[in-house]
């Protein structure tokens, strides 16, 4: 079975029947289904306002009818362009995470970062969720961001992993506990990007090869 790009040129890298998230893809999707769907409805909206004997019903349009129209082919014809806009950052995404009977995976190809984490390393694997304030202020627009978070059976794990050092962006290397507490034991977070049943995906492979380290 062909394995999805983000770990191409990987040798030795996960098994066929690794359980792969490529972030990328996902995002490709997300963004191409976004954008398609925006700019068709967007441009229904417009062909109500230019041509309404062709679309409406009857081969007319009141003009309250012309004026809710045209605000909707905005709202939709501005969800596909920024569709179209954030292509490049999406495509730029090449990360990725695997799950396989020899441990767990993270790569970001476009830093040329590799982690490969045997079982026998990992205390154990959960995940987590947090809300934050974009303004920074109360009552601001918050979001909620998820997680999954690998804990270290070995505190000193970085020093035979140098790598890990270099984690950044979605994939960080924090204390266990949280910033604010004793720094000897660290964790690894990954970040999952906002798509729906992606952590529920994750806990079902880390189940599937790892049963006895997932504590939820």
């Amino acid at each position: 079975m062909p394995r999805p790009y983000v770990f191409d040129g990987v040798a030795q890298g996960p098994a066929p029947d690794a359980v792969v998230y490529d972030f990328g893809r996902l995002g490709w999707r997300s963004v191409f289904v976004a954008g398609g769907t925006g700019f068709f409805f967007g441009g229904s909206a417009l062909a109500y306002v230019i041509a309404p004997e062709t679309v409406a019903v009857g081969g007319h349009a009141s003009t309250i009818e012309r004026v809710l129209a045209g605000f909707f082919a905005v709202v939709f014809l501005l969800v596909g362009l920024i569709g179209v806009l954030v292509i490049p950052s999406i495509t730029r995404k090449y990360f990725g995470l695997a799950v396989d009977e020899r441990g767990f995976w993270w790569r970001d190809k476009s830093e040329n970062v590799l982690y490969q984490i045997p079982w026998q390393e990992i205390r154990s694997v959960g995940g987590s969720a947090a809300r934050a304030t974009r303004s920074g202020q109360p009552g601001g627009t918050t979001s909620v961001a998820n997680y999954i978070s690998i804990y270290f059976a070995d505190p000193h794990i970085v020093a035979r992993y140098p790598d890990l050092k270099r984690a950044r962006g979605y994939v960080s290397l924090i204390p266990e506990g949280g910033p604010l507490t004793n720094p000897s034991r660290l964790r690894l977070r990954v970040q999952l990007m906002p798509f729906a049943g992606l952590s529920r995906k994750i806990r079902t492979a880390v189940e599937r090869f790892a049963p006895q380290l997932w504590t939820g």
